[in-house]
């Protein structure tokens, strides 16, 4: 939120995920690299430079972008100029405390989808996370739904707002911003 050095989660790092995901050929480019080094704050971020927020997952999210007020009204100053929101896996954990001017919250009536319970047990995370993403997506009268599998695949698209369920849905989530914004 910050700005400034981005330290990389190790289990991301894993052979197995690297060779699963491609992300090796990501992390071995000296460019791409170079950049996580001094990035911008979320305050400094220009919405009027950007067509879309993409707001990433893991667990860290969960204490870290449900207590940014930079970042919910970064968020709301997107999606209230007509820009994509999307999030990914815990990545939607950002958008619970996002107010449109309007005062509602933004994903009040919006059809949405996030890291599962289901999943967050199949994780053996369950005790170690401060709440329920899906229940506090419900609890602002979001419309949450998920794959009929855990992991599997899962995107839902509201007009501007794109939500993935997991880690898998990453891909997903990234084409169906592109989608969004071509048309």
């Amino acid at each position: 939120m910050e700005g400034g050095y981005v330290p990389l989660d190790p289990e991301s790092l894993a052979h197995e995920v690297l060779d699963e995901l491609g992300t090796d050929k990501r992390y071995a480019d000296r460019e791409f690299m170079n950049k996580l080094e001094n990035t911008i704050s979320v305050a400094e971020a220009d919405v009027e430079d950007y067509d879309a927020i993409y707001l990433t997952g893991g667990h860290g999210v969960m204490f870290d972008f449900h207590q940014s007020q930079a970042l919910e009204s970064l968020i709301a100053r997107f999606y209230e100029t007509d820009r994509i929101v999307s999030a990914v896996c815990h990545g939607p954990c950002g958008l619970l405390d996002v107010t449109l001017s309007s005062g509602e919250p933004l994903i009040k009536g919006k059809n949405v989808t996030g890291f599962s319970w289901p999943e967050e047990e199949l994780a053996q995370r369950a005790d170690a996370v401060p709440y329920s993403l899906q229940d506090e997506l419900q609890k602002l009268g979001a419309s949450y739904t998920t794959a009929d599998k855990p992991f599997d695949s899962y995107v839902v698209e509201d007009g501007r707002l794109i939500t993935g369920q997991n880690p898998g849905s990453a891909e997903a989530v990234g084409k169906a911003v592109v989608g969004r914004w071509l048309s």
